[in-house]
C-alpha cells in the first residue's frame, strides 16, 4: 500500500506532529510519500518512503504556508492520503485540489489539536479557517482523534463523531546509556533534584507559572532544566533574570532525542504547567512514564492530559495558572521518596497501555480498512 501523509514539518524539526510522522514511517509496512514544508524545493529518501519539501512562502501563527502542491496529487501513485491537522494552509490547498478535480483517493484524516486562541488575529485566523476545516472534514473518510475527551469537546471535532476513531498516540524512544556524572556536570548538578520539563516554548505550555512557583523553592535543593525552543524563549530568560533565578534553572535548548532520553532518565520529577486545550494529548507525559518519573500536570478541561496523568496513581494534577498549587505539587514529591516511587511505579505500568505496538497494531488496521472500503 502507498500512502500519500500530508504533514507541516519532519524530523530533526521538534513537534507533536513532526513526531507522529516520524514513528508512522519507521514503523509501519507501507511506503509513504511524505508532503512537508522546507526552506526549498527537495525530494529526498527515507528509509523506503519519499519526502517531498515544498518550498515555504512565510509563515503565520505556526501554519507555514508552502507553494501549491496540487501537481503532485496528480502526479503520485497512492492509494489513500492522510492529511494532519491543524495545518491551515494545507487543508485549503487539499480542499481546492477537491473541488478543481474531484475527490478520487481516501482521505483520513489526523485531528491533532484545536488551535490555539490567544490574540485578535489567531481568532481572525480560526474563523478564515472554519469553513475550510469543516468541508475537509466533511470529505473525510474516517478522522482518528487521540483521546475521547479531545474528540468529545473539540468545538469542531464534535460534529463529526461518527466518522471518529481514537487512537492515542504513543513514543518511540532510543535506548540509551546514560553517563550520569557528565551530565551532572553539564548541568552544574552535584546533590540537587531534578525537575524536567520537555516542549516547546509557547503561551499554551504555561512556564511563566512554573518559574513562578520555583521562585518559592528558592531555599530547595533543586534545578528545573527547561528542555526545547520557541518564541517564548527571550523572554523567559528574562524572567528567570527578573525573579533571580538563574542558579536554580537551565535552559537547555532543543535537543537530539537520545540526550533527551539520559535528561528523562536523570530527572526526579516531570512537570507539564500547560494553561489550555492547545495541549491536546502531552506527548511528554508519555515520555516521562516510559521512564517511570512522577508528573505533575494542570486540569485543562477537555483536554486528553486528563486521560494521561492520573492524580495520585501516577502524578498529581493542579489547577493550571496556579504557581502556588504547581509549587505545593513538587515540594510534596520533593520531600517524599517513596510517593515519587509509588506514582513512578504507576506511571510506567500506564505507559504499557499506549505501546508502540498497539499503536502500530491501530494504524495498520485503519490504513487497510480504508483501502479495501469504496470511495
Amino acid at each position: 500500500m502507498k500512502i500519500l501523509q500530508i504533514g507541516k514539518y519532519f524530523y530533526p524539526k521538534k513537534g507533536g506532529i513532526e513526531t507522529y510522522e516520524k514513528i508512522l514511517l519507521d514503523n509501519l509496512p507501507f511506503k509513504f510519500f511524505l508532503l512537508v514544508v522546507n526552506k526549498k524545493f527537495e525530494i529526498k529518501r527515507y528509509r523506503k518512503h519519499k519526502l517531498i519539501k515544498i518550498p515555504k512562502i512565510f509563515e503565520i501563527l505556526d501554519a507555514p504556508l508552502m507553494k501549491p502542491f496540487n501537481s503532485f496529487l496528480n502526479s503520485l501513485d497512492y492509494d489513500l492520503i492522510h492529511l494532519n491537522v491543524p495545518n491551515p494552509f494545507a487543508e485549503l490547498f487539499l480542499l481546492l485540489h477537491f473541488f478543481l478535480f474531484k475527490k478520487t483517493k481516501k482521505l483520513l484524516v489526523t485531528y491533532h489539536a484545536d488551535p490555539p486562541i490567544y490574540t485578535f488575529f489567531s481568532k481572525l485566523l480560526h474563523w478564515l479557517r472554519l469553513p475550510i476545516i469543516f468541508l475537509i472534514l466533511k470529505f473525510a473518510d474516517r478522522i482518528i482523534a487521540t483521546t475521547k475527551t479531545y474528540a468529545r469537546t473539540s468545538p469542531i471535532l464534535k460534529h463529526f463523531l461518527k466518522k471518529v476513531e481514537v487512537i492515542p498516540l504513543s513514543v518511540d524512544l532510543p535506548k540509551v546509556k546514560v553517563d550520569i556524572k557528565k551530565l551532572k556536570k553539564k548541568l552544574k548538578v552535584k546533590d540537587e533534584k531534578i525537575v524536567l520539563f520537555v516542549g516547546r516554548l509557547y503561551p499554551y505550555k504555561g512556564l511563566e507559572y512554573l518559574l513562578k512557583a520555583f521562585k518559592y523553592l528558592e531555599n530547595e535543593k533543586v534545578k528545573l532544566v527547561i528542555v526545547g525552543d520557541g518564541v517564548l524563549k527571550n523572554k523567559l530568560k528574562k524572567m528567570v533574570e527578573k525573579l533571580n533565578l538563574t542558579s536554580k534553572v537551565v535552559f537547555f535548548g532543543s535537543v537530539g532525542e537520545k540526550e533527551k532520553v539520559s535528561l528523562y532518565k536523570l530527572c526526579d520529577i516531570f512537570v507539564l504547567p500547560s494553561i489550555n486545550r492547545g495541549e491536546a494529548f502531552g506527548i511528554s507525559i508519555l515520555e516521562a512514564f516510559n521512564f517511570g518519573k512522577p508528573v505533575i500536570s494542570t486540569f485543562i478541561e477537555g483536554s486528553g492530559v486528563l486521560e494521561l496523568n492520573l492524580h495520585n496513581k501516577t502524578g498529581l494534577v493542579v489547577k493550571p495558572k496556579d504557581e502556588k498549587q504547581l509549587y505545593t505539587a513538587i515540594k510534596k514529591l520533593l520531600k517524599n521518596f517513596r510517593l515519587r516511587k509509588k506514582l513512578g511505579s504507576g506511571a510506567k505500568k500506564r505507559a504499557k497501555d499506549f505501546s508502540l505496538k498497539k499503536f502500530v497494531q491501530r494504524m495498520k488496521e485503519i490504513y487497510i480498512s480504508l483501502s479495501k472500503s469504496n470511495l
